[in-house]
């Protein structure tokens, strides 16, 4: 039986934030920070879909714009149909 790990809300942004400075791809950071392989994602379209609101509370250092934009074509680089 698994156990369900949660993660802060300063843990969230601070993982998407790395992702964002970085040359990583969301795997790699994924499996640096040791979370499960597609959390980032996860948690990016939970952010664009609801905002400030997704993480309770204000955004750090006007992270969120950069969030919804970031990597928008880098989504597992499958070929446009």
């Amino acid at each position: 039986m698994s156990t369900r790990r949660t993660y802060s809300r300063e843990f969230k942004l601070e993982a998407l934030r790395l992702w964002q400075t970085t040359d990583k791809s969301a795997g790699e950071v994924e499996k640096d920070l040791g979370i499960t392989h597609g959390l980032l994602y996860k948690w990016k379209r939970k952010f664009k879909a609801e905002g400030e609101d997704a993480y309770s509370g204000q955004m750090l250092d006007g992270l969120g714009a950069d969030i919804v934009t970031h990597r928008s074509g880098d989504h597992h680089r499958q070929p446009h149909h």
